[in-house]
């Protein structure tokens, strides 16, 4: 895979620290698609993040994937129901979290780790078995496109 040279950017720097946290291999790619990630406050697909890298590399279907897939599994993307990515916020641990989706604008906000004594977690945990290892989803409208539509 042949990259085109550009400066490193700060979301793409962020990702470095990030992949070098979680004991991963730094490599171009994973940078940046991690950083296109970051970037966003919108859940992209993998169609999307590639149309995104191919301004800046020269990248295939599969290598992104392979990162995508590599990503996810140290907590660092979350991969959601329409097999959409968002970047994690805080490098996920075993901890249950939340992210919430605005079906407006469609952006994304995540909560954070949360544990069983939040009430939220401890009500939903009444009634359902959650998985701590996925975050769980709620969709709804943001303030702010609730403002505008007021």
């Amino acid at each position: 895979m042949l990259g085109k040279r550009s400066k490193v950017s700060r979301s793409e720097r962020i990702a470095q620290e990030s992949i070098a946290r979680q004991g991963l291999k730094k490599t171009v790619l994973r940078s940046r698609i991690l950083g296109v990630l970051l970037q966003t406050t919108c859940p992209l697909s993998q169609a999307e993040i590639i149309k995104r890298l191919t301004n800046q590399m020269e990248v295939d279907r599969i290598s992104v994937y392979r990162n995508l897939s590599k990503l996810s599994s140290v907590g660092l993307v979350h991969v959601l129901e329409d097999n959409s990515y968002v970047a994690c916020s805080h490098a996920c641990t075993e901890n249950t979290h939340i992210l919430l989706f605005c079906q407006s604008c469609q952006s994304h906000l995540e909560l954070g780790q949360l544990d069983k004594q939040n009430p939220l977690v401890a009500a939903l945990t009444q009634y359902y078995a959650i998985d701590e290892h996925r975050p769980v989803y709620l969709k709804g409208t943001c303030k702010q496109c609730e403002l505008e539509t007021g």
